[in-house]
């Protein structure tokens, strides 16, 4: 099947599931405060909100929008939001519903909450109801599950990158990033690092997005040790931060004060952690030195893989109960109604961006 996203650069997500249980950026990305219009998408499960966001996304697909893709962290085939850029006018459309829940911050003046709910048929669902809150309590439930594996497997991921962050050789690696970016001028005045994660924890395991690869013109990848990457990457990202360098930043999905990857915006430049060694690649460990007790590290290693298999599973069990509920929500709905309302909707996100 086709990848309805592939000819989309900037595809991110905007939440984890990982040690912190499910952890938001959607605050960061999708700020009322920052940008022209927000639209919140309210409405069941199997309501077309993804699809609505896939549909908006290909309407605003021009040379002069910049359109950026966020994928739910839960299942990465869908959307949880669509961000439009066009000089400096912007507008976003993001999936409200938990959990990560979003009510309009400045109604009226930025915010709107579209409600596809609206297109119900009540009866049909009133007669589904205690199907209805079984589903909903057994997905609750496994999500509950998740994140008290998730949880424990934090435990010993903190652990692990402790112990990886005392051998990190902070001078070796100074000496190497300082050799590649000299510091600039303006510093103070420097763009931060933005989140834009390139990484989830689902039901398939961990899932990463190219998207720094396509939108970069410069790659340099980070292979070796997972833990002594994400270690190494987040030093790099102080040092080239306190150097005056901006962009975005990708926090680990399991291990948020862990780096993905990084994207240095002027200068069209990627690090990223790779799972393959290549013949250009960095290898980690040459920053790092030995470790004092292997053994242990590999029972902690050991441990923090059983208690993500746990996670996985309960995602798995989470994601049939989602499934289950849209197949009863979806035959409820009136797509037809839809229509007027998305006319409207996309009438508003033109005028936002209008110059």
């Amino acid at each position: 099947m086709m990848n309805p996203y592939a000819t989309y650069k900037s595809r991110f997500f905007a939440a984890a599931n990982g040690a912190d249980g499910f952890k938001s950026y959607f605050d960061s990305i999708f700020s009322s405060e920052r940008l022209d219009g927000v639209f919140i998408l309210k409405g069941g499960p199997g309501t077309g909100k993804s699809t609505l966001l896939r549909e908006i996304a290909s309407h605003f697909s021009r040379p002069d929008i910049q359109v950026e893709l966020f994928h739910c962290s839960s299942d990465p085939t869908s959307l949880d939001g669509v961000l439009l850029l066009r000089g400096d006018r912007s507008a976003c459309v993001l999936d409200g519903t938990a959990p990560h829940e979003r009510d309009a911050r400045l109604p009226g003046a930025v915010d709107e909450i579209v409600n596809l709910g609206d297109c119900f048929e009540t009866k049909r669902l009133k007669e589904k109801k205690r199907e209805i809150l079984s589903l909903q309590t057994k997905k609750s439930l496994a999500y509950k599950d998740a994140y008290f594996y998730l949880t424990l497997f934090g435990a010993f991921a903190e652990k692990i990158k402790a112990e990886a962050k005392s051998r990190l050789d902070e001078n070796a690696t100074k000496e190497w990033i300082y050799s590649l970016f000299c510091e600039k001028t303006n510093a103070k005045n420097a763009p931060i690092f933005a989140p834009r994660p390139i990484g989830a924890f689902c039901k398939d395991g961990i899932v990463r997005l190219d998207a720094y690869e396509r939108i970069a013109e410069k790659t340099l990848r980070i292979y070796g040790d997972g833990t002594e990457c994400g270690v190494l990457l987040s030093f790099i990202k102080e040092l080239l931060s306190a150097r005056g360098y901006g962009g975005y930043y990708a926090p680990s999905p399991l291990l948020s004060s862990l780096t993905d990857g990084l994207f240095l915006k002027d200068e069209k430049t990627a690090f990223i952690v790779s799972d393959i060694e290549t013949e250009d690649g960095i290898y980690a460990r040459r920053f790092f030195s030995a470790g004092a007790d292997a053994e242990e590290m590999k029972r902690y290693e050991s441990e923090a893989a059983r208690l993500l298999r746990a996670a996985k599973d309960s995602l798995s069990a989470a994601s049939v109960h989602h499934f289950a509920l849209e197949k009863i929500y979806t035959p409820a709905m009136r797509f037809e109604a839809l229509s007027p309302i998305k006319k409207a909707l996309f009438q508003k996100i033109g005028d936002c961006l209008s110059v």
